[in-house]
This record gives structure tokens, sequence and C-alpha cells, in this order.
């Protein structure tokens, strides 16, 4: 009896254990890298097989960075490891509550991605053109909120907060107002998810010239002045009521190091320098509804409903107003046009309405400042934007 009796207790701390490295690899690789890395496991024997080709797929790729992270790491030392995982933990929950896909962190920046549930819908994508799956809209969709959400929280988050009075960071940043943001690119395109590596080690990675757009689109958050920047290819899947909230700031064409350009038009997502409280009982991630108008009836009506009722949405763009829409429109045409001695005026003017300046609207002003009164011959309303992060 006493024998069954250890048996039963050996078993059952043999499948706690399993469970227990079952989770914690599922942590680790994260919930798509553990299904990449299942697939190449060999049925007959367990081993891992690594010469299986990979899986072409649509997807939303978004690069997320925490800004001003290596001064940050120099202030903190050993306690920088606390702070950006306090960061992930908002950019990690905002993104599985919104049906994405968490991937590797690279020290400041994470990969996050968002693919069709259903596999028929992300086959169809490939086939026919991501316009055809409505799951893939739906991807795009959520996508943004998503961000929305993150720079919302992270905003609020108390114990981000504390780091504004931190000792270290009022030294080396010689400043008492500093607060925690982190800044976006959004891109959708294909990608090919597998496994690389050895039996040494290996990762669930995702290849595609799409990723680098994604991080060049991050980078020039800091060129434009605005935290969330978006590729045409992704706006155009967005619902009516998101794609109203975005604008168009620019087309340029990405000049590597090597000289190789990628054009593209790009959107920007505004947002005020405001930090807006959540209801008490608020989870991070979750729709702020108003007052008058419970969660639910703002679920229940969908995702364009949450861009339109959503008070992280309305407040992030509280005094950008008709006025301020309508200056823009008409400055970026003279821009676009090549009416660049008007253009000047009418940029200046826009910065002027937006209260604390115009972030894209000074980017351009910038871009006009380095060049003739005239458009050089051939202008066709786009670009040349360096980025000297990638080749």
């Amino acid at each position: 009896e006493a024998a069954k009796d250890d048996s039963g207790l050996a078993t059952t701390t043999l499948e706690s254990t399993i469970m227990k490295i079952g989770s914690l690899l599922q942590v680790g690789f994260g919930e798509a890298g553990a299904q990449i890395i299942g697939q190449c496991m060999s049925a007959e024997e367990g081993g891992l097989d690594l010469m299986v080709k990979g899986k072409k797929v649509i997807a939303v790729m978004a690069i997320c960075d925490i800004k001003q992270f290596d001064e940050i790491t120099l202030c903190l030392q050993e306690e920088v490891m606390v702070f950006c995982n306090k960061v992930a933990k908002i950019v990690h929950t905002c993104t599985h509550m919104w049906k994405g896909t968490a991937h590797r962190n690279f020290g400041d920046s994470f990969l996050l991605t968002w693919v069709p549930p259903d596999n028929i819908e992300a086959v169809k994508a490939v086939a026919l053109g991501p316009s055809s799956s409505d799951q893939m809209r739906r991807c795009c969709d959520y996508a943004l909120f998503t961000f929305v959400k993150c720079l919302a929280e992270v905003r609020r988050a108390k114990d981000l907060g504390v780091y504004a009075s931190n000792p270290k960071i009022m030294r080396d940043f010689k400043r008492s107002d500093y607060r925690v943001e982190i800044c976006v690119g959004l891109h959708l395109g294909w990608t090919i998810e597998g496994a690389i590596g050895s039996d040494l080690k290996v990762d669930a990675s995702f290849v595609s010239p799409h990723l680098r757009t994604s991080a060049r689109l991050m980078r020039a958050t800091g060129t434009y002045g605005v935290p969330l920047l978006l590729s045409g290819a992704f706006l155009d899947l967005l619902c009516p009521k998101a794609r109203e909230r975005c604008r168009k700031i620019d087309t340029v064409r990405f000049v590597a190091q090597d000289g190789t350009t990628e054009p593209d038009t790009i959107f920007a997502f505004d947002f005020n320098d405001s930090s807006h409280a959540a209801p008490p009982e608020h989870v991070v991630g979750e729709v702020v509804a108003p007052v008058e108008m419970p969660k639910e009836a703002i679920l229940d009506k969908g995702v364009e409903m949450m861009f339109v009722m959503d008070q992280d949405v309305v407040h992030a763009q509280e005094g950008i107003t008709q006025e301020f829409h309508v200056a823009w429109r008409a400055a970026f045409q003279d821009y676009s046009l090549g009416r660049w001695e008007r253009a000047r005026t009418t940029l200046a003017d826009v910065d002027h309405i937006r209260p604390g300046g115009d972030g894209p609207a000074r980017a351009l002003l910038a871009f006009l400042d380095g060049q003739g009164p005239k458009p050089p011959p051939g202008w066709s309303g786009c670009r040349d934007l360096v980025d000297m992060k990638y080749p």
C-alpha cells in the first residue's frame, strides 16, 4: 500500500514538473514561437529537425521601442531590467488582450505581430492579398488600438511615473520632468516564420524586408515628433473610424546606407502630451468607457465604436481641432505640389495652431530649410529619408 502511495506521488510530481517545464517553454518562445518550434519536432523520435521550410504569412508587424533607453541604462545600471520589464508587461498585456502575439525582445524594443487566427483566412490573405480577409482587416484595427492603449497605459502607470523623481535620472538627465515614453512603427506585409539556429540554440524567427519597414517607421517617429507611425499598406485596411483619426504626413523613400531606396507613404496617429486617468476598477489594456456608456455597449457595437467612444482614444486627440486638420491639408498640398515658398508659410501656421507645436510640420519645415526656394526638377512629392540603422 505504501509503495502504491509513493508511486502515485511520484507520478503527480512528474506531471507537475512537466507542466511547469511546458509553461516555461511557452513563456520563453511565446505563443506563436511555441507553435513554430513544435512544427520542427520529429514525430518519431521527438528530436528537433531544423531542416524544415518556413511558412509564409501576411502579418501586421509592429516594432515598439522605449525612448532614451541607452541613457536610462547608464542611469539605472542593474535596475534597468526592472524598468524594462515594467514596460514589457504593459506592451505584452495590451497586445495579448487585442489578439496579437509578443515575440522576441531586443533590449529596448519589442516585436509584436497580428495574424488571422483562422488558418483558412491566413492562407486566403497570402493567396489573394490581405484585403481579401476580413480577419486581416480586424488584425489591423486591433493592432492600432493596442498601441493607443500602450501609449496611454505607459503614461499613467504609477510604477513608471516614479522614475521622474529617481535620483539617478534627475542627476544624469538634469531635469525633473522625465517621463517614460514609447514609440511604434506599424506595417503590414508578408513574412516567413520558422525556426533558425542549431541543436545548441534555436529561436522562433520572422524573416522579411517588411520587418525592416516597421523598424524604419519606428525610428522615423523621432524625425516627425510623433509616437506612432503607420505605413500606407497598414492604413488601407483600417476601418473608416480608425482611418479618420490618422493623417498623411509625408511620402518618402527610405534610403539605406548602401543607397537602396524603399518608397512609402507615412501616416501618423496624433497624440497630445496629456495623460488621462483611468477608472479605479480599470484593467490594463481594456476599453475605457465614458461615464454615460457601459464598456460592454462599446464592445457590442464593434471595433469602429471603440475608435469613437474609448476615452483613451478621445483624450489622446483632444485639442487637435478641425481648424488644424484643414490647415494641415492645405499646407501639405502646398508642399506636395512644389509650392514651397507658400508651404513655408502655411506649415508655420499649422505649427502655431496646435498647442505645443506640430512635429510633422516642423519636420517638413526642417527639410525645406535645407532646400532652395523651388523644388528640384522632377519633384513628385516624394523625398529621401536617410535611415542610418540598417543597410
